[in-house]
């Protein structure tokens, strides 16, 4: 069985475009089944997108893209996006959206975690919960050898809060929690 944090998916790809108004901004999506939030943008996506810190001179790394909202959005604010997933057709989908949105600052690559990645200020993700916590776990504890000096984890979550927050004050040494739209969204620096 494929999930949508599986390399490949074996459900057929029929594409739909959806827009949406995000912080003020009008964005479209290509969006197909196989990849997370297929038919419409999650509301704990759009909760992180709508509470996320960022600063200008920022590179960012939204990680676990799916087909990109959180680092398309992000592009906005900051000077250098990379998207990543593991997901072939989440990686087509957000070259794709890029492209759509005629994002200039934006890179993307399939890839599993953080394999061949740089340093980022902000690491941005809606991670798969539902692929277990072994997965979310290895995407908090790597996270600090991927981040410059000052930089941040910043992720959404409905349900398991203690255990993230509790996996994330092993790593981190501030860890902060906001809600919106019944959602958690966890800044960890």
């Amino acid at each position: 069985m494929s999930h949508y944090f599986s390399e490949d998916v074996s459900v057929p790809l029929k594409i739909e475009k959806i827009s949406e108004v995000i912080l003020g901004k009008m964005y479209q999506f290509e969006i197909a089944p196989g990849v997370f939030s297929s038919k419409r943008i999650d509301k704990g996506t759009r909760a992180l997108c709508e509470m996320m810190e960022l600063k200008e001179n920022h590179k960012v790394l939204d990680l676990g893209c799916g087909y990109g909202v959180i680092g398309i959005v992000a592009s906005s604010y900051v000077s250098e996006v990379h998207l990543r997933d593991i997901n072939k057709r989440a990686v087509l989908l957000t070259k794709r959206n890029i492209k759509l949105n005629n994002i200039k600052n934006a890179s993307v690559s399939q890839g599993n975690l953080y394999e061949e990645l740089d340093k980022f200020n902000t690491i941005l993700t809606n991670p798969p919960i539902s692929s277990g916590m072994d997965v979310v776990g290895l995407m908090i504890d790597e996270a600090p050898k991927h981040l410059y000096e000052d930089g941040n984890l910043q992720l959404v979550i409905r349900k398991g809060v203690n255990i993230v927050k509790e996996r994330l004050e092993k790593n981190f040494e501030k860890v902060n929690i906001k809600k919106k739209y019944g959602y958690h969204i966890i800044f960890a620096s």
